[in-house]
């Protein structure tokens, strides 16, 4: 939702522009391989609930937020693709 939306009334991510991606770049870095996901299974199809649900099944519900993003960046690097999208 935040990278599609917005979250609060501010701006989505996705419309951010080189310098504002720039001015909060580690927590936009942090979170845009999640919201890549989430976007990767919109464009099949998925709701975004269901695209998070996925993702909590793939990486585990009771991880928190940061463990899993970690976990997502990690995956990211080695090119494994836990989610099958």
């Amino acid at each position: 939702m935040e990278y599609q939306f917005g979250l609060n009334g501010l701006k989505p991510a996705k419309d951010f522009n080189k310098k504002e991606r720039g001015s909060c770049k580690v927590q936009y870095c942090r979170r845009k391989v999640f919201w890549s996901a989430v976007e990767r299974f919109i464009l099949k199809g998925f709701s975004w609930e269901a695209a998070i649900d996925r993702i909590l099944d793939a990486y585990g519900s009771h991880k928190s937020v940061a463990k899993i993003l970690k976990m997502m960046q990690k995956d990211r690097a080695a090119n494994v693709d836990r989610l099958g999208v």
